[in-house]
């Protein structure tokens, strides 16, 4: 029982760990963007992710809402196109 509790939480370590790193990479990431977008005074985006085939298992809903919001902060209208079948 011991060992397994010890295992259970260098798992549970690691997936926080994970967690914060992808956290981390989609404000980094949707910041740089909206601040390219700002600079090339850009007055819309057309946003869409319906091809995640090459990392399905990514929080595409976080990317989503964060770059939304930095967006918005700077004036730029986010434009989520609708596709069909778009799991979130």
């Amino acid at each position: 029982a011991r060992s397994r509790r010890g295992l259970s939480e260098r798992l549970a370590n690691c997936s926080e760990k994970y967690n914060r790193r992808i956290q981390s990479f989609c404000h980094e990431a949707t910041a740089h963007f909206a601040k390219f977008a700002e600079r090339q005074r850009v007055a819309s985006i057309l946003y869409d992710d319906s091809e995640r085939a090459f990392i399905p298992e990514f929080p595409w809903h976080r990317l989503r809402k964060l770059l939304a919001e930095k967006l918005d902060e700077r004036g730029i209208e986010f434009v989520e196109l609708e596709v069909e079948n778009q799991a979130t």
